[in-house]
Formats: C-alpha cells, sequence, structure tokens
C-alpha cells in the first residue's frame, strides 16, 4: 500500500533543499523573471567593466602625450613611453652604422667639420685680402699672431683694446682725458671768438666721445719758450689712408717711445719733444693727428754702418757684443760677424786691410737684403728715410740744410707724376751705451764720445729732441703744402728698413740733398745713408 508522507518528512525535505542548492526550488513566476533579469545582468557586467577600462586607459595615454609634449620630452611625446639605455644605445647603433642617407653618423659629422673649416679659411682669406688692401702688403702668419697679441693685450688710455671693444671706455676713458681735454680748451680759449667759447656741454661730449682711445699728448702746453729751437707750424694733415698701429717697446731701459702731433699748436709741439713724454707704448693715428716715433736712447750695438763699413772706434768692442747678446740672434749683422774666423779666445780675427773687408761685409749685407721678404712700397709712394736722433748733432751726419733738403724731397716727387703719397720714415738713435749694461763695465773698451761739460755727446736731451721734432715737422709740412699725401713711420728693425729702403722704387735718403749720383764704396759709406743709397742703387725694385 501507498504511504503517504508525514508532515514532518515534507519540512526535512523543504530544509534539505535549501541547504542543497541542486534541489529545485518552488517559486513564483514574478521571482522567476526577477532572478532571470538578475542573471542576465550578471552577465553584461564584465563587458561594460571592460569598455570602462579600456577608455580609462585611452585617456591616460592622450593625457601623458598631451604633458610630455608641454615639457619638451620628445622621446615620450613620439612613442608614448620612456625608452631604456638598451633601446637607446641600440638606436645609436643603428643611427651611426648605416642611416637612410647613405652616410653614417661620423662621415656626416666629418662633412660638417669640414665645412666649417672651409668657412673658417675663406674669412681668413677674406680678412687677408682686407689687410693687403689697406696696407699694401700681405701680413704672414707670424705677423697676423703678432699683431692679435698686441691688440688684446696693450694697454691704451688704462685699457685693453678688448675693454674697450666691450664699451669699458665710453664714459670711463673719456672721464680719464676730460681735464686734460678741459685744460686744452682754457688755453685756446684767449684766441678764439666770444661764440666759439660758449661751447655747450653736448658739443664737448661729443668730441670727448670722438677721441675714443686717443692718447695724443695734451694739446694744453705754457708759453713758447725762449730758447725754443726751429720755426714749427701748425699742419693740416687732411684725408690719409695711413694705418692705425700701435708700438711697444720689447725693451723699456733701451727704447722708448715719443708721441707727437703736427696738428697742435707751435706751443704744444715743442712741449711734445721732450724727455718728459718718452714712453713704453704709442697710438699711430693718422686720421688724428698723431704719430709716434722710436727713441732708441742706448743703441750702441746695433750701428749697422759703423760694423759693416769698420768706422768710428768702437765698431770692434760692439761687434764682440754683438756675438754675446741674444736678442740678436738671426739677424744680419750678428750672422754676418759669427761667420768670420776667430782666434783661440772667441774673438773676431779682422782681416788686415779694413777696406777690403768692410767692401766684403757690404756684399755680404747686400746679399741677405736681396734674400728677405718685406712690405712693399707701392711705386705711387716716395720713401724717404729720415736720419734723426744724435744725427742733429754731429756735422759729418747731419742734415746740411734742412729747408733744401725737405724741398729736394718735393721737387722729386713733383717730377713724376705718378707719385702720390710721401712716407717719411725714422727712428730717433742716439749711440751710446746703457751705464748699466754688464757687457760694457766687464770688459770696457768702448770710447764715449764727450761734449763740453763732459756728458756723452750722444745722449738723449730736451734740445736735441726738440730739434729733431722741427726736423720732423719741417719735412711733412713741405709734403704738405705741395698737396701730396704724408705719412710718418718708425720702425725700431734695421734689417726691415733696410729692405724697405733698398726695395724701394722711389727712395730718397733726407740727409742728402742732391741724391744719390753714383754707387759708392767702402771708401764713401760714412754713414747709414751712405749704406741705404747703396743697397738701393743696388736692388730697386719698380712695378
Amino acid at each position: 500500500t501507498a504511504r503517504l508522507p508525514s508532515p514532518d518528512a515534507d519540512a526535512m525535505s523543504t530544509r534539505a533543499s535549501v541547504r542543497d542548492e541542486r534541489a529545485p526550488l518552488l517559486v513564483s513566476e514574478a521571482d522567476a523573471a526577477l532572478g532571470r533579469e538578475a542573471k542576465d545582468a550578471g552577465r553584461r557586467l564584465p563587458a561594460v567593466l571592460a569598455c570602462l577600462a579600456v577608455g580609462l586607459l585611452v585617456a591616460l595615454v592622450s593625457l601623458s602625450v598631451t604633458v610630455a609634449s608641454g615639457r619638451g620630452s620628445g622621446e615620450v611625446a613620439r612613442v608614448g613611453w620612456k625608452l631604456t639605455d638598451a633601446a637607446t644605445e641600440e638606436a645609436e647603433k643603428q643611427y651611426g652604422d648605416l642611416p637612410e642617407g647613405g652616410a653614417t653618423k661620423a662621415e656626416y659629422e666629418a662633412a660638417r667639420a669640414a665645412d666649417a673649416d672651409a668657412l673658417d679659411a675663406s674669412e681668413k682669406k677674406a680678412e687677408t685680402s682686407e689687410a693687403a688692401a689697406a696696407l699694401g702688403w700681405v701680413p704672414d702668419e707670424n705677423f697676423v699672431k703678432e699683431a692679435e697679441r698686441l691688440y688684446n693685450e696693450i694697454p691704451v688710455g688704462g685699457v685693453t683694446q678688448r675693454d674697450y671693444e666691450a664699451g669699458y671706455t665710453k664714459e670711463e676713458d673719456a672721464a680719464m682725458h676730460s681735464a686734460s681735454y678741459g685744460e686744452a680748451e682754457a688755453s685756446s680759449a684767449g684766441n678764439e671768438p666770444q661764440q666759439t667759447q660758449t661751447q655747450t656741454q653736448s658739443e664737448k661730449s661729443e668730441k670727448i666721445d670722438a677721441r675714443e682711445d686717443y692718447d695724443a699728448p695734451s694739446m694744453a702746453a705754457p708759453a713758447v719758450p725762449a730758447e725754443a729751437v726751429g720755426v714749427s707750424k701748425q699742419l693740416d694733415m687732411g684725408a690719409t689712408t695711413q694705418p692705425r698701429e700701435r708700438l711697444r717697446s720689447p725693451n723699456p731701459e733701451r727704447a722708448k717711445t715719443l708721441s707727437f702731433n703736427p696738428c697742435a699748436d707751435v706751443a704744444s709741439q715743442e712741449a711734445q719733444w721732450n724727455t718728459k713724454n718718452l714712453d713704453t707704448t704709442c697710438v699711430i693715428d693718422a686720421s688724428k693727428c698723431n704719430f709716434c716715433a722710436w727713441v732708441l736712447q742706448y743703441d750702441s750695438e746695433y750701428r749697422v754702418n759703423d760694423v759693416v763699413s769698420l768706422h768710428g772706434p768702437n765698431y770692434k768692442v760692439t761687434s764682440q757684443s754683438l756675438l754675446t747678446r741674444p736678442e740678436y740672434q738671426g739677424t744680419i749683422l750678428r750672422d754676418m760677424l759669427e761667420q768670420k774666423p776667430k782666434n783661440g779666445a772667441n774673438q773676431i780675427a779682422w782681416k788686415p786691410n779694413e777696406r777690403e773687408e768692410a767692401q766684403d761685409n757690404f756684399d755680404f749685407v747686400k746679399n741677405r737684403v736681396r734674400e728677405m721678404e718685406c712690405r712693399a712700397t707701392p711705386s705711387d709712394t716716395l720713401l724717404v728715410h729720415l736720419r734723426a736722433g744724435d744725427a742733429v748733432g754731429a756735422e759729418y751726419k747731419e742734415i746740411p740744410n734742412v729747408d733744401a733738403s725737405a724741398q729736394r724731397v718735393v721737387q722729386y716727387a713733383k717730377e713724376r707724376p705718378g707719385i702720390k703719397r710721401i712716407e717719411i720714415s725714422g727712428v730717433l738713435h742716439f749711440g751710446v751705451p746703457d751705464p748699466n749694461d754688464a757687457f760694457y763695465q766687464s770688459v770696457g773698451g768702448f770710447e764715449v764720445v764727450k761734449d763740453e761739460s763732459g756728458q756723452p755727446r750722444y745722449r738723449v736731451t730736451d734740445e736735441i729732441l726738440k730739434k729733431n721734432g722741427y726736423i720732423v715737422n719741417r719735412f711733412i709740412r713741405e709734403g704738405r703744402e705741395a698737396g701730396l699725401e704724408v705719412w710718418f713711420t718708425s720702425n725700431n728693425n734695421p734689417d726691415t728698413d733696410m729692405c724697405r729702403f733698398a726695395k724701394a722704387c722711389h727712395f730718397l735718403s733726407a740727409s742728402r740733398v742732391n741724391g744719390k749720383p753714383a754707387l759708392g764704396d767702402a771708401q764713401s759709406r760714412i754713414s747709414f745713408s751712405d749704406l741705404l743709397d747703396d743697397l738701393h742703387w743696388n736692388l730697386r725694385s719698380c712695378n
């Protein structure tokens, strides 16, 4: 018989179905619908979350690219991620090995360096061409290096050229010169009309600025002294093409510079030619009428004609002195003396016939000068050697007639229409030894010519400097009054001077009024001017 389940059994079966999910649940139709919807939603949730995650990732990547671009991080902006060291090394390796252009990175950079070198060479060539056009000759490498060194190191008015170009002296240098400039204005005020004296402050400032690093002697000067020498005149130099130069003494004890301004009033010119105006540096700026001359106050060794022509009482002792001094190594006289035979004490064994030896010496110098390269003098220029210094006090060396000699120079130029310019070149030589020189103190034997007061006759004095100043002014004046451009140059290298004088197309020695009629000989060369005349007779060159 069938047995009906008891109520207790039904309850137990229901509890078992709750505990055991595999047991079917008896639910209503509505509950079943809700269950199906919940189940479907559960299936869609992962897909929704995945879409949200992808969208968030895209937004983050976009944000990182934007930020990286704003911060200048090119690598992250391009790839969206930071390159590792390994990736960077690999990229550089591939770039260096064979880029798409067919040249390696090293080859590309080498080509760029070659282009830079070619550009630099082209600029240097252009600078050289400009220098050649301005100077009339092509500076060699050593000259350019030395010029650059002096340009950067030599102080002018207390500052270097670099400082000046950096703007240092626009106010400071003007203030430094303002005192002397003010004195010059005051000194000339008494001779000017009233309207000229009432100059505005702005006009004075413009004049001060125009001076730049022009370190000319002050225009102010006392009244003309009673013992004033000569009749120097205030000159107008006119337009000039003479290049700007700067002189600096290689030996401040022996070689000095003297600055003079032939455009200044007469009293100022007298004051400039004074031992108080001797210095160790000087700026030549012809456009501002500022010129310089070397003053070799102890020039007892390199007395060229004395040694070459065996003149005077001191040529033997000075020749021995030349052989002991390193500063004359490589000079013409040093090489000439070194090739002479010596005795056991390393003393020069002079020939018994002095005139024969003098002729041998001249031939040696002539051949050396012929082989030298030096700045050529253009054929439209008359080069004039002005024997200055102690020569104005030596009867057999001084210019016999200054006026006649200056007129002769201008006459030579006028007779040749191609000459447009006169270049006067002079150095003030004083043929006495330094009293503190160790060689002459130990060896002795140098005969010093004395004057009436017992002092060395060929020493530097104010009177001698003033005489030189008058002679220089007189020659410049004669050329300017004839309408010619006039340069004044000064070079403290006698070898270079000999080369330029000997090879110039047009050359005159100021101490030879009548010019050079014929080639001299060992008997007739009694001065440096005679030696130069004979060298020019042999080596003159025109183009």
